[in-house]
């Protein structure tokens, strides 16, 4: 993965859990707990994913079919 790849991944990852933590606010101000809970610990694996590519010890998987995938370490 070329450097400017991975920094654009890594603002992605940062930029959808940032999102996903709003909507798990929003989630529980409405009352949906199960739903903010699904949303806060999506919001947490894509910063997870950004840290640990940052660090480089992210692994990047592809899905090349409902069964298949390919990955590597990156």
């Amino acid at each position: 993965m070329e450097p400017k790849e991975k920094e654009e991944f890594i603002k992605l990852r940062m930029t959808m859990a940032a999102d996903k933590v709003k909507a798990a606010k929003d989630l529980l101000r409405t009352g949906h707990r199960r739903d903010a809970v699904s949303a806060s610990y999506y919001a947490m694996f894509c910063a997870t994913k950004a840290v640990l590519l940052a660090e480089g010890k992210g692994i990047l998987i592809l899905m090349t079919g409902q069964r298949d995938c390919w990955a590597s370490t990156v």
